[in-house]
């Protein structure tokens, strides 16, 4: 245990202790020899934990890292409507399949801009007061205000005059009266609006008995960018980012690219081939990775 803390500096005492389940003054006293526990037992949990890290090690180890980001022509279009909010301080809606990139390419836009804030929606988020937790975390602003009017403005003074972008990934959990409050920050700050999500997010605005619902924002969207699927652009990208040269490795890989998963797919097939081949995977190596993951390849 000592020699594991000493050669990793990334752990701490307090890390292995929740990775055991155990109270972090327990992993201090044992190391000191002074705990007044049943010591061979707590000696088997350290012993299963170790044990447990050095195969996940060595599965990292055989699992490739894919590439951070592959500029597919996908994600160029998407970029250019995050410019397009940003500095143009309007709203945008990306929309559509999954697996085509829209959230890495949310993240590098994000990693390459100034004051760009994601804030990213899950079911537990749908409401006013909770989406606003999550936009003021991903703001830095004041968490501790309690209600949506406190919230609000918290969001509000953090980001005006920044010149900035607040995007919100998986927006299609959010209800209308989320979305309408979002679109609330926008106007009192004049930041650009960035709403990311699946063909739900935009479909319900525009048709249905919710429609009315959204009049306030959808007559303040200034560009509209609806991705269908993964193009064959997106998936040469992918291909040259991992160096696969092979012809026929190339058209099997675009066909996997055509299918639900898109991108998305075809990264989780290359990092098993490569894992399985221990080298740059043939086309068989592709086609069984394939397999594995339920394709029909």
């Amino acid at each position: 245990m000592r020699a594991v803390l000493a050669a990793d500096k990334r752990l701490t005492q307090a890390s292995i202790a929740r990775e055991c389940g155990v109270a972090g003054s327990s992993v201090n006293q044992w190391l000191a020899g002074k705990y007044a526990g049943d010591n061979a037992a707590l000696e088997t949990v350290f012993l299963r934990w170790l044990n447990a890290r050095a195969e996940r090690q060595q599965v990292m180890r055989d699992l490739p890292t894919a590439p951070d980001y592959a500029p597919t022509p996908t994600g160029e279009k998407i970029m250019r409507a995050l410019k397009f909010a940003q500095f143009g301080a309007d709203v945008v809606i990306v929309y559509g399949a999954a697996g085509v990139g829209k959230t890495s390419t949310v993240n590098h836009y994000a990693a390459s801009m100034p004051s760009v804030f994601i804030a990213t929606m899950t079911p537990a988020t749908a409401g006013v007061v909770p989406a606003l937790e999550e936009i003021a975390h991903a703001v830095g602003a004041d968490t501790t205000a309690g209600g949506a009017a406190r919230l609000h403005h918290s969001i509000v003074a953090r980001l005006r005059a920044t010149n900035g972008l607040m995007i919100v990934d998986e927006a299609q959990h959010l209800n209308p009266a989320a979305l309408d409050q979002i679109r609330a920050i926008h106007d009192a700050t004049g930041v650009g609006l960035a709403l990311v999500g699946n063909e739900y997010v935009y479909t319900r605005m525009t048709g249905g008995t919710r429609a009315a619902s959204f009049d306030r924002l959808f007559s303040r969207v200034g560009k509209r960018v609806r991705i269908t699927g993964a193009a064959v652009g997106d998936v040469d990208a992918l291909a040259d980012a991992w160096a696969i040269e092979d012809r026929d490795s190339r058209a099997l890989l675009a066909k996997i690219g055509g299918e639900a998963g898109g991108l998305r797919s075809v990264t989780k097939v290359l990092r098993m081939a490569f894992a399985g081949a221990k080298k740059k995977p043939s086309t068989a190596d592709i086609a069984g990775a394939w397999r594995e993951l339920g394709g029909g390849a």
